[in-house]
């Protein structure tokens, strides 16, 4: 079985990319397929040492120019950018060449084999990872005030920075609907209150009660980093305006330091220090964070798919 893995850039995460892709070709089997899709810019001599880089760890790296201004005129806003809004293009492209296509976002480290091909897809084209945002505005809003009890909830609202495609069952018409996904929500959104236009719920809408449930080891974000969960993910997603780089004290623990160190060695790029300081950091952030993550907890607890 053929895998390969898309991500999509801008100029400004350019750097985080090239983490984040050498983060899933060290811990994947050698010889798979890496694509990225670089939005509005060329890469230049950075793209000629992480080009080595990859090569060197064992994987093939695509380079790709990427741009769509029919998507490219839904406004972006905070840490969402017009280049996100491009990831089915780019997914569309990858599906030609491969049987199963996994798309990261540009803040995710993988730490562990995601062994793609022995998922279960249960016969349909794409399974991602239950959303873990518990806040006010957020889809799974009413069961955090009264309670985790609704099962149908494990299948409601999948988080799009990881997700898996079965390319035999992917259809040309997915990138007019994901457009027409996005136009919905311009005026108004199914799943969260005071919600802007996002690729995010625009992909839900088009995979709506079609999309199989993975184990939250799979794309573990950041809203539960103070569970025992974060501790042994096989991919970290940091999602939200804060991401693994740059390192800071309250962010980063020894886990994602000696991954980071690893890339930044390869790089030729100056490796993070202080581990011991960052790990005291963390913990004391963890204890200050107890009573969300003990909330966290629940909600892991009840939404855990069961199986892959």
């Amino acid at each position: 079985m053929r895998v390969s893995y898309v991500y999509v850039t801008d100029r400004r995460t350019f750097l985080l990319a090239q983490y984040a892709i050498l983060s899933a070709v060290l811990s994947q089997p050698s010889g798979r397929d890496y694509h990225l899709f670089c939005h509005h810019f060329v890469a230049g001599t950075e793209g000629e040492i992480f080009t080595r880089a990859v090569k060197a760890a064992g994987g093939e790296l695509h380079l790709h120019s990427i741009e769509d201004v029919a998507m490219e005129r839904f406004l972006s806003v905070g840490h969402v950018t017009n280049a996100s809004f491009l990831r089915l293009a780019a997914i569309a492209e990858a599906v030609k060449t491969a049987d199963r296509v996994v798309y990261l976002d540009t803040d995710t480290l993988v730490f562990e084999d995601l062994e793609i091909e022995r998922l279960d897809m249960d016969g349909r084209p794409v399974a991602a990872v239950l959303d873990m945002d518990l806040s006010s505005t957020g889809v799974f809003r009413k069961e955090v005030d009264h309670g985790f009890h609704d099962p149908a909830m494990r299948s409601r609202y999948f988080n799009s920075g990881v997700m898996v495609f079965d390319t035999s069952r992917w259809e040309d018409a997915f990138l007019g609907r994901f457009a027409d996904a996005m136009a919905e929500q311009e005026t108004h959104c199914r799943y969260k209150l005071n919600c802007p236009p996002n690729d995010q719920c625009a992909s839900n809408i088009l995979f709506e009660n079609d999309w199989t449930p993975l184990p939250f080891t799979y794309n573990f974000q950041a809203g539960g980093k103070f569970t025992q969960g974060w501790q042994s993910a096989k991919v970290r997603h940091y999602c939200g305006p804060s991401k693994f780089l740059p390192v800071t004290l309250r962010r980063n623990d020894p886990r994602d330091l000696a991954v980071i160190g690893e890339i930044s060695r390869r790089l030729g790029l100056r490796a993070p220090s202080l581990v011991l300081l960052h790990a005291i950091a963390f913990r004391l952030n963890a204890w200050r964070n107890r009573a969300y993550a003990q909330q966290m907890r629940r909600f892991i607890r009840f939404a855990e798919p069961r199986e892959a």
